[in-house]
């Protein structure tokens, strides 16, 4: 699968997710040029909105994190069909998440949030793609 498959603009599908806790609006802008990723998060709960963004490239470094709550830094790796991620705060990992393709098209996230050494699953999102 090419890695440009991941790329465009992705709205939120509340009823295909199995979220812990959903956000009334989420929308993914992912831009891909060779292993170089460009990530726009737009969220919107209750609580307030987001925006987070990354510049990062496909190579398990670390690469900082704007306007996240929950990670300053997190590394990005391709392993097989999907995108493997690792989310640090203050140089303790905190989160990890795989993103994929479903068979039919929909961006898949899952997520796993580390509290106290222990890995707690967040559940899974999924985005179709913007027309």
């Amino acid at each position: 699968m090419s890695i440009e498959l991941f790329a465009g603009t992705w709205d939120f599908d509340p009823s295909a997710s199995e979220l812990t806790s959903s956000p009334s609006h989420w929308k993914q802008i992912i831009d891909i040029q060779g292993k170089r990723i460009h990530i726009r998060e737009e969220i919107s709960r209750e609580t307030g909105d987001l925006i987070v963004e990354v510049d990062a490239v496909l190579d398990g470094e670390f690469y900082p994190v704007k306007g996240s709550p929950l990670v300053d830094e997190i590394s990005y790796r391709l392993d097989g069909q999907s995108i493997h991620a690792i989310g640090r705060k203050q140089g303790v990992v905190v989160l990890r998440e795989i993103v994929g393709l479903s068979a039919a098209g929909m961006l898949q996230l899952s997520m796993w949030l580390t509290m106290s050494g222990k890995e707690i699953p967040l559940g899974h999102a999924s985005f179709r793609r913007k027309r």
